[in-house]
């Protein structure tokens, strides 16, 4: 595997997890309040980017022929 496929994965786990705790935190009572609600939609927005920059990272990645497809284990 290339580095550049394993740098995708960890950003793209990276973003997954901003993700899940910010609908997390939303969730929550205290969302109700401007400042936590502010902090955790920015939250949301950056796993977001992190995910679009993992995608795009790994699909430049493979159009280079730097990555590998992770799915096949090669």
């Amino acid at each position: 595997g290339g580095p550049s496929a394993l740098a995708a994965v960890v950003i793209i786990i990276i973003g997954i997890a901003a993700q899940i705790l910010s609908l997390a935190g939303l969730l929550s009572v205290n969302s109700l309040l401007l400042r936590h609600y502010n902090r955790l939609t920015r939250l949301f927005i950056a796993g977001l980017a992190l995910v679009v920059a993992g995608v795009v990272l790994a699909v430049f990645a493979d159009i280079l022929g730097l990555g590998v497809t992770v799915l096949r284990g090669s």
